[in-house]
C-alpha cells in the first residue's frame, strides 16, 4: 500500500478500560456491543473500508479473542491513570470510542456514552467524590466531545435537561441481553443456596440508594404469611456507592452469581422484581424475559420504556404495592404465564446485533447532529 493510500486510513480507538473492572451493566454492555461490533466486521455486515479499529486496553488486562478488531495492550499505568493519561496520548489522532462512562477529561475527538444522569438526579446513591468528578466529566464532554451516546430516550432527555446537551448530540443505543442465552444454566446454585424451585423471587442490583433495595424488607410486612424467600444476588461491596441497610432475614444476599447460575435463578424464580426509583435501562429485567421469568417492575424512569407491556408495574415507593402484585403472581400461574409470553416477544425486540449497526451508524456518519438524531430515533422506532 502507497503513502497516500497509508493516509487515508482512520483509527478507531476503544476504549477498554471496562475488561479490567468488575461486570455490572455498565461493563456488559461495553462487553457485549464490541464482541458484536467485532462479529459483524468479520461477517463483512459491516464495511470498515480505509479504517483500522482498535480495542485498546491496560497493561496486564488479558486480551479479547476478536477477529477483526485489533486488541492491543497499551500505556504502562493502570485503573484512572490509564484512562486519562495512557490512553488518549496512545490515540492522540484516532476516534477514541468510551462505552462506560468513564472517559478522557480533556479529549474532544471522542464518543462517550453516558447511561444515565443518575450522579445529577439520586446523587445520595455516591460518594462525594464519585459523583463531583463524574458531574464535571458529563457537563464537559457534553460540551466538546463529537457524540453523547446513551441507553434510552428517557436517558437522552435527561442528559439533556441535567447536563445542558443538545438533543441533536445525544444517540440511542439501546442494550441487550441474548448474552444470557449463550450460557448453559447452572441449576445447582439452588442447591447450594437451598432453594425450591418457583421458591423465590429474584432481584438483581447493588445496594446504591437507587436501586431502592430497602423495599424489600417492606414488603414482607404486608405479606400474608410469605411463601417465597427473596433474593438479591449482586455486589453491594462497591466503596463508591452509599449502601441501603437491610436486615431483614428473608431477603438474602448470595453475592455476585457467574451467568450460567444466574440464567438458573431467572429459570426456577417465581419471578424478578426490579424495584428501582432510577435506572437508564435496566438489563436485567430483559434478561429475565429471555429466560421466561416473569417481571414485575417499578413504574419509574426508564423501567417502562425497556420493559413495555410485559411487566406487572408496581410503585416504587409503597411496598403495600409491590406485595399486592407479588401475592396477585403467586397465586395466579395464568397470570405468571400471560407475563412470561409477553417477556419473550419483548426480549427478542432487542439485539446487539442491531446495537452494532447503530453504534457504527454514530461513528461512520460523522456523528454530525441530524446523524445523532437519526440513529436515536432509528433506535427508538426498532425497540418498540
Amino acid at each position: 500500500m502507497g503513502v497516500d493510500a497509508m493516509a487515508t486510513v482512520r483509527t478507531i480507538a476503544i476504549n477498554g478500560r471496562y475488561l479490567s473492572q468488575p461486570v455490572t451493566g455498565v461493563q456488559r454492555f461495553a462487553v457485549e456491543l464490541v464482541r458484536a461490533l467485532d462479529h459483524e466486521i468479520a461477517a463483512k455486515r459491516i464495511d470498515i473500508e480505509n479504517t483500522r479499529v482498535v480495542l485498546a486496553v491496560p497493561p496486564g488486562v488479558q486480551l479479547p479473542a476478536l477477529r477483526a478488531i485489533q486488541a492491543v495492550s497499551v500505556g504502562n499505568r493502570t485503573g484512572h491513570l490509564w484512562e486519562q493519561l495512557s490512553f488518549p496520548r496512545a490515540f492522540q489522532n484516532a476516534l477514541k470510542v468510551n462505552l462506560c462512562g468513564g472517559a478522557p477529561f480533556f479529549s474532544s475527538d471522542q464518543i462517550v456514552t453516558f447511561h444515565d444522569a443518575a450522579v445529577f438526579t439520586a446523587p445520595d446513591a455516591y460518594s462525594r467524590g464519585f459523583r463531583m468528578w463524574y458531574r464535571a466529566l458529563f457537563r464537559r464532554q457534553g460540551r466538546i466531545s463529537r457524540t453523547v451516546l446513551t441507553v434510552s430516550e428517557f436517558s437522552r432527555r435527561e442528559l439533556a435537561a441535567r447536563c445542558g446537551i443538545t438533543l441533536g448530540k445525544i444517540a440511542v443505543v439501546s442494550p441487550s441481553a441474548q448474552h444470557i442465552l449463550d450460557v448453559t444454566p447452572d441449576d445447582s446454585i439452588l442447591s447450594r443456596l437451598h432453594l425450591r424451585d418457583q421458591g423465590f423471587a429474584l432481584c438483581v442490583g447493588s445496594r446504591q440508594a437507587n436501586k431502592n433495595l430497602g423495599i424489600l424488607e417492606e414488603t414482607e410486612k404486608h405479606l400474608n404469611a410469605p411463601r417465597f424467600e427473596m433474593v438479591v444476588v449482586g455486589d453491594g461491596s462497591q466503596s463508591a456507592f452509599r449502601s441501603s441497610s437491610i436486615r431483614s432475614g428473608w431477603v438474602r444476599f448470595p453475592g455476585r452469581v457467574s451467568d450460567a447460575e444466574l440464567s438458573a435463578l431467572y429459570r426456577h424464580a417465581l419471578c424478578f422484581i426490579s424495584p428501582s426509583h432510577y435506572e437508564g435501562f435496566g438489563i436485567p429485567a430483559v434478561e429475565a424475559m429471555h429466560c421466561g421469568c416473569p417481571v414485575l417492575a417499578a413504574r419509574a424512569a426508564a423501567i417502562p420504556e425497556t420493559c413495555g407491556d410485559a411487566a406487572l408495574y408496581f410503585d416504587p415507593r409503597r411496598a403495600g404495592d409491590l406485595a399486592a402484585r407479588l401475592e396477585h403472581l403467586c397465586g395466579n400461574p395464568a397470570e405468571r404465564q400471560r407475563l412470561r409470553q409477553l417477556g419473550y416477544l419483548r426480549a427478542a425486540g432487542y439485539s446487539w446485533r442491531s446495537s452494532a449497526h447503530r453504534l457504527w451508524e454514530v461513528i461512520g456518519a460523522g456523528t454530525t447532529a441530524s446523524a445523532c438524531v437519526n440513529a436515536g430515533r432509528k433506535e427508538q422506532a426498532w425497540v418498540q
